[in-house]
């Protein structure tokens, strides 16, 4: 009797490793981050202030801002080591050095099938040039002057303009990006500042999985309101370190941080969920 009950619990504890087995390999393959069908977000670091964020799902590549003509040699290395031949959509947020200076040279180097910026009342030297170049190259071109809907293989995108024509502050001409794939919706919104933030509160966003901290992490007036607003999920500063009201902002929103300290912080999302790939200077708010 003692050998069938001690055989019964070998026989139970087997079944239960089996059984233990198959559903950690269910839970290890909920979340795929090599997967060719995922889609992947990269911010590129750079020591001075400059952004650049690449947005690829598999052959459809969006890229938004170009950092400095300095630091576009890592945005044109990076595409060439991703085997990136063609941008779908260039989104040039507004004509701040640290957003559109390099996109001369990306446009040069980069078959780009349509450019996205806004209307700006004064056109810097870097502007005019890329401008001349985009009619010379018969690139098309888009400046749009309401919501706008994009739809690319399985991303989705919401460009939301400017609602007026002149500004004294050139950030405030940031057009904001909701870029969606699957379930996961992401906000892109440059360098808004406190104008360009009541315009952008006024909109109806749905649930926000990754926020892109605008202005390096520097507060204004109406940064924090918008933060609560959203409540994104995962919030990222493309510096090393935000203001304290911000900070503060995130912790209550229960946001996860991430700051960029090296190369790149890469994002990668099967569209049920999305996760930082090469972790560093997280904080979680949680």
């Amino acid at each position: 009797m003692k050998r069938i009950t001690v055989l019964s619990g070998i026989v139970a504890l087997i079944i239960f490793l089996v059984l233990s087995s198959w559903y950690f390999d269910l839970k290890l393959e909920h979340f795929n981050e090599t997967s060719k069908d995922n889609m992947e977000v990269v911010f590129f670091s750079f020591e001075a202030e400059g952004e650049s964020i690449l947005i690829s799902q598999g052959n459809d590549d969006i890229l938004i801002d170009t950092g400095t003509k300095d630091q576009s040699r890592k945005i044109l290395d990076y595409l060439k080591l991703k085997e990136i031949n063609e941008i779908d959509y260039l989104i040039l947020t507004h004509p701040l050095e640290g957003n559109i200076g390099g996109a001369l040279d990306v446009l040069e180097q980069v078959k780009v099938k349509t450019v996205i910026q806004p209307y700006c009342g004064t056109e810097s030297e870097s502007l005019l040039l890329i401008n001349k170049y985009i009619t010379d190259k018969k690139i098309n071109c888009i400046i749009p002057t309401k919501n706008r809907k994009f739809i690319l293989g399985n991303l989705n995108l919401v460009v939301y303009p400017p609602l007026k024509k002149s500004y004294t502050d050139v950030r405030n001409y940031s057009l904001a990006t909701l870029v969606s794939y699957k379930k996961i919706n992401m906000l892109f919104s440059a360098n808004a500042n406190k104008k360009r933030n009541q315009e952008l509160l006024s909109v109806h966003w749905p649930k926000i999985d990754l926020y892109k901290i605008p202005n390096y992490g520097k507060e204004n007036k109406l940064s924090r309101e918008l933060i609560y607003e959203l409540k994104p999920n995962i919030a990222v500063s493309t510096s090393d370190s935000v203001d304290n009201g911000i900070k503060e902002a995130l912790f209550k929103s229960k946001s996860k941080v991430n700051f960029i300290n090296g190369e790149y912080l890469i994002f990668s999302s099967d569209g049920e969920n999305i996760q930082c790939t090469n972790r560093n200077g997280e904080f979680n708010g949680k």
